[in-house]
């Protein structure tokens, strides 16, 4: 009898087995699918799998944020297909969030990993300006200013003017604008602020540059 028993509980859990083996085969087959898919010529000119191909990489580096510490992360680059060595006229922009000095004081939980000496003003700065002037670039956009007056003396070294707006609202910081004054005048200047369309108060500088 408990033989018969334990037949008859094989018996009921083998339909739910054997349909688990069935939803694996078919996730198996889903997954080289959608690797198969990927699998393109880096020359094809097929946009829709470039963009499905960046959703992929995408989906994989959220699924990896708890990478190990040793882990290094090197940047992707995506080049132009496109042949622009017979032009002459060349612009350089360079865009970065610096990290406004009172935004990093507000929250420092979010940088208690990183050592005290790497957050201070002084030393980031200057690290700033070493990097803009490797990029020669001819135009600056910089986000999270809030010491736009130390970023002017210095790029005022490499030919640089410069134009800032404040965030509305309490916070401290703001966008700024350079430019490379022996490259471009500036002709118009105008600023959007996003509180006036009911959403969060940043704002966004439109500048209009002749060379």
């Amino acid at each position: 009898m408990e033989h018969s028993s334990a037949t008859s509980q094989n018996k009921r859990k083998h339909p739910f087995h054997k349909k688990q083996q069935y939803l694996h085969r078919k996730k198996q087959k889903s997954v080289s699918k959608i690797e198969k898919t990927l699998t393109l010529k880096p020359h094809s000119s097929n946009q829709n799998s470039v963009s499905l191909s960046n959703r992929f990489q995408s989906t994989q580096r959220k699924k990896s944020h708890n990478y190990d510490s040793n882990f290094e992360f090197n940047r992707k680059w995506t080049f132009s297909c496109h042949d622009s060595s017979a032009y002459e006229d060349r612009v350089v922009f360079v865009s970065y969030n610096i990290l406004g000095v009172e935004n990093a004081s507000k929250h420092p939980d979010l940088y208690f990993k990183i050592p005290s000496e790497f957050m201070e003003w002084e030393r980031r700065k200057e690290l700033i300006y070493k990097e803009m002037h490797h990029y020669n670039a001819g135009i600056l956009c910089f986000q999270e200013v809030d010491r736009f007056d130390d970023l002017d003396d210095l790029l005022q070294k490499d030919g640089f003017r410069g134009a800032y707006k404040a965030r509305t609202g309490e916070a401290c910081d703001g966008c700024a604008v350079f430019w490379k004054d022996k490259l471009f005048t500036l002709l118009h200047e105008e600023h959007v602020e996003f509180q006036s369309f009911g959403l969060r108060n940043n704002v966004a500088q439109l500048c209009v540059f002749k060379d």
